[in-house]
C-alpha cells in the first residue's frame, strides 16, 4: 500500500493520489482524472489519501467553511465516492485561494 504523506512545517508526507490531483487540478477534466486514477490505485490507497489529507485541512486551522466529509465510506461504489470526497476538498480549497501555486 503507498503510504501517503503531505508537507508540513516539520515533515513532508508524500502521497501519489494527492500529487497527481494536484498537479492535474484545473488542468485536467476530472472526468479523465477519475478514470486514470480509479484503474492504477486500489480503494485503500483512496481511503488513506483522503484521510492524510482531512487531517492536513484540519491542521491548518482554517476559518472557512468545510463540508462534511465522511473518514469512512462502504458500499459498492466506494472508490468512486471517495474520488470525489477528495476532489471536492479540492475544490473547495481552491476556491478559497489554498491550494498555493497557479491552478
Amino acid at each position: 500500500m503507498n503510504q501517503c504523506k503531505m508537507a508540513t512545517a516539520s515533515n513532508v508526507v508524500v502521497c501519489d493520489v494527492l500529487c497527481f490531483l494536484r498537479c492535474k487540478f484545473g488542468i485536467t477534466a476530472v472526468k479523465i482524472m477519475k478514470s486514470l486514477l480509479i484503474e492504477f490505485y486500489d480503494v485503500e490507497v483512496f481511503s488513506y489519501a483522503k484521510n492524510q489529507l482531512l487531517d492536513d485541512i484540519s491542521s491548518m486551522n482554517l476559518t472557512i467553511k468545510m463540508p462534511h466529509i465522511p473518514r469512512r465510506r462502504d458500499g459498492d461504489d466506494r472508490i468512486f465516492r471517495e474520488f470525489d470526497d477528495i476532489y471536492t476538498l479540492f475544490s473547495v480549497l481552491d476556491e478559497h485561494k489554498l491550494l498555493g501555486g497557479s491552478s
